[in-house]
């Protein structure tokens, strides 16, 4: 009798976090790696191998996710200029979430750095606009919608003057 022998899977975690880091040193941003595998077509690949990509995915977030903490952490300390390279970094990895962008425009309108928060604004902007997909929309968000376009307005005024 012959037992049915379950094939491993064609790629591993440290051969993707290998192939990650090759790009990332091209200049390719974490979050379009990031995206990238979770936009792939996953019919083809086995249920382990999709459990394989999807760890890798969440190292390599893991590693953004890590520097907004540390960047936090050391704004805490008072370690100014150590926290905005954590956070530059991460805007220069194309990061989702809203966190490192806020604390940046924070600092650099507190140390009177207009530029360098319009510059961050702008940047977060782009980064919304090309990695976010647009969500489905049942009822009428318009005033939700409203307020963010507003708040967003107001910080690019501030900015401005």
């Amino acid at each position: 009798m012959q037992f049915f022998r379950r094939p491993s899977p064609r790629v591993t975690v440290a051969q993707l976090m290998v192939w990650a880091q090759s790009q990332i040193a091209l200049g390719v941003p974490r979050q379009a790696i990031c995206r990238g595998w979770l936009d792939q077509d996953r019919s083809a690949l086995t249920l382990e191998e999709q459990a394989v990509y999807e760890q890798a995915e969440r190292q390599l977030f893991g590693e953004m996710v890590a520097r907004n903490l540390r960047g936090s952490e050391l704004e805490k300390q008072g370690l100014i200029y150590e926290a905005i390279q954590e956070f530059e970094a991460n805007l220069a990895d194309k990061f989702l979430g809203e966190h490192p962008y806020k604390r940046l425009q924070a600092i650099y309108l507190a140390r009177g750095d207009y530029n360098s928060a319009l510059r961050v604004s702008r940047i977060h902007a782009e980064i919304l606009a090309r990695y976010r997909r647009p969500e489905p929309c049942w009822e009428d968000d318009s005033e939700r919608e409203l307020a963010v376009a507003k708040s967003v307005l107001a910080r690019l005024r501030l900015v401005d003057t």
